[in-house]
This record gives C-alpha cells, structure tokens and sequence, in this order.
C-alpha cells in the first residue's frame, strides 16, 4: 500500500497503527521508517492529542523521537511537554506506560533546547556566536 494513495486523514491513521503495534522483533525498524515519514509527509492529524499518547504509550519505542517531535509540530511543543507529563502521572500502575510520557516529554523538551542553542550560535549578533563576526 502506498501511503500517497490514502486520503490525507488517513494517511495519519496508518502511520500512528505502525506505533500502536504489538512489541516484535521489527518495532524499532517499522517505527523509525513511520517515524520519518511522519516527519517527511506531515500528515494531517484527526485525533485528540491525549487519545494519540494513551494509544501508543504502551508500545512506542523511546528510540524513536521523530513521533514526540511530528507531535511537537503538530501540537505545539508546549502542549505534549504538558500532556504528556500529566498523563505520566495517571498511569501509576504501568510503569512502561509512564516512562513512555515522560519520555516524549523529554524528547520534546530537549529539542526545543536545542533549538534554542543553535538560535545563539548562528546569531551574528550573539559575540560568542560560532558566525566568525566580531
């Protein structure tokens, strides 16, 4: 099946199914292409923030961080750091569950820092900027 052959609502859905599936041998591979094409595609997104994070809480692989950043995109970044950490703290009794939020809020907010810092090294203006212009 060809992704640019589906509708663009759901073009969302069947990427988002690749993260919602069973744990097997071929997760991290399978997530990382949906993943990139997540990033790539920048499908329309026809779900609830919180319904997407309880879907794929149990079965995200943390290694992927182009979900939590297609999520920042989407969202804002703002918007899945909060959600994302509230719902850690509702999943008490499942423990993956809560690591999971805790790190989509992490890859969220580490982006963003990121972000942040290359914003001061490329700015001419910044004198410890790495631009060469003093």
């Amino acid at each position: 099946m060809k992704l640019q052959s589906l509708d663009r609502d759901e073009r969302f859905d069947a990427l988002l199914g690749v993260f919602a599936m069973n744990v097997n041998s071929d997760t991290y591979t399978d997530q990382e292409v949906a993943g990139r094409l997540l990033i790539d595609v920048m499908p329309e997104c026809n779900q609830p923030l919180e319904s997407i994070l309880e879907v794929i809480a149990q079965t995200w692989n943390a290694s992927v961080e182009q979900l939590p950043l297609y999520l920042g995109n989407v969202f804002g970044r703002e918007t899945v750091i909060v959600t994302a950490t509230a719902l850690s703290t509702n999943f008490v009794d499942n423990n993956r569950r809560a690591e999971a939020m805790r790190t989509i809020a992490w890859w969220v907010e580490n982006r963003r820092a990121e972000r942040r810092a290359e914003m001061r090294t490329n700015n001419p203006m910044n004198p410890s900027g790495g631009s060469g212009v003093s």
